[in-house]
């Protein structure tokens, strides 16, 4: 796997809104198209080695926690598996 970057499809802007309440409100164009409830947990990279934080969207199954990375501009998504995809959104 060489790893692909493609460039956001400026007729399809993609929002993603963590709320207070922990809710994860994805909208597509303005409209919502997605609720879930969400968590941050602390756990062990399997990739690093390291203590990181995960985000968990569906709490029956906290194995499908993504690592989360977040900057100023950056909020960085992917799943803790050498061949798993990640992705990368903007402000």
């Amino acid at each position: 796997m060489t790893g692909r970057t493609s460039p956001a499809d400026p007729a399809q802007r993609i929002e993603l809104v963590f709320t207070p309440t922990k809710q994860l409100i994805t909208l597509l164009n303005g409209t919502v198209i997605g609720t879930t409830p969400y968590a941050l947990i602390q756990k062990q990279s399997m990739l690093t080695k390291q203590l990181e934080t995960f985000l968990v969207t569906d709490p029956g199954n906290p194995q499908q926690a993504q690592t989360i990375r977040i900057s100023a501009t950056t909020l960085g998504l992917g799943f803790d598996a050498y061949d798993a995809s990640s992705e990368t959104y903007h402000r």
